[in-house]
C-alpha cells in the first residue's frame, strides 16, 4: 500500500492499522545477492487479525523459499524449477468465510433460542403454579414433554428457513450442494 523510508515508519504503519504485512529490505540485499552470500529480509505481519497473519506468514516464505530455489536452479544451469505446483480449490474457489461461518452460527443461534424458550416455558408453568396441575393430568410425562417442545420446534424450523434465506440473499451462497 505505500512505501516507508525507515523501521520506524514500517512499525508505526503496523501498528495504526495502514498495513498488516511490512518488508524491511536492507542496504546489503542486492549486494549479498550477487556475491552469493546469503541475503536476508525482515518482514513484520500484524497478528491481530490471525487469518491474514497466516497468509502472510505463508506467502512470505513460500517467495522466499522459490526465489531460492530459482538462484540454486540458475546456478546449475536450469532455467525453470523442475516442479510446477499449480493448486485448485474445489468446492469455495473464492475461499469465503461466509459458506462456513454463517450457517455454524445459525445453528447456534436456533439451539440456543429454542432451548431457552423451552426452558422458560416451564419456568413459566412454575411460576403460575400451574406446572402441578399439568403432573397431575392425565398426560405422561413424554406427552407434556413433547407437548412444550413441539411448539419450538417449529419456530425453530420457522426461523432456520427464514434465516438461511436471508444468507442466500445477502451472501449468495447456495443452501444446498
Amino acid at each position: 500500500v505505500g512505501e516507508v523510508h525507515s523501521i520506524t515508519e514500517l512499525s508505526e504503519a503496523i501498528r495504526r492499522g495502514k498495513a498488516y504485512v511490512g518488508i524491511q529490505i536492507p542496504p546489503t540485499f542486492t549486494r549479498d545477492l550477487r556475491a552469493g552470500r546469503t541475503a536476508s529480509l525482515q518482514v513484520l505481519i500484524d497478528g491481530s487479525n490471525s487469518s491474514i497473519a497466516s497468509s502472510a506468514l505463508n506467502t512470505s516464505l513460500n517467495v522466499g523459499f522459490r526465489n531460492a530455489l530459482l538462484q540454486l536452479a540458475e546456478r546449475i544451469g536450469l532455467r525453470d524449477l523442475p516442479v510446477d505446483v499449480r493448486p485448485q480449490i474445489l468446492y469455495n474457489p473464492e475461499m469465503r468465510s461466509p459458506n462456513f461461518f454463517v450457517p455454524g452460527v445459525i445453528g447456534v443461534v436456533l439451539q440456543i433460542a429454542t432451548t431457552f424458550a423451552t426452558a422458560m416455558s416451564l419456568v413459566r408453568e412454575r411460576e403460575r403454579g400451574t406446572l402441578e396441575q399439568l403432573m397431575v393430568s392425565p398426560l405422561s410425562r413424554w406427552g407434556l414433554m413433547l407437548g412444550k417442545l413441539v411448539p419450538y420446534l417449529i419456530i425453530g424450523m420457522l426461523m432456520a428457513i427464514t434465516l438461511f434465506a436471508i444468507m442466500q440473499w445477502l451472501f449468495h451462497v447456495p443452501i444446498a450442494g
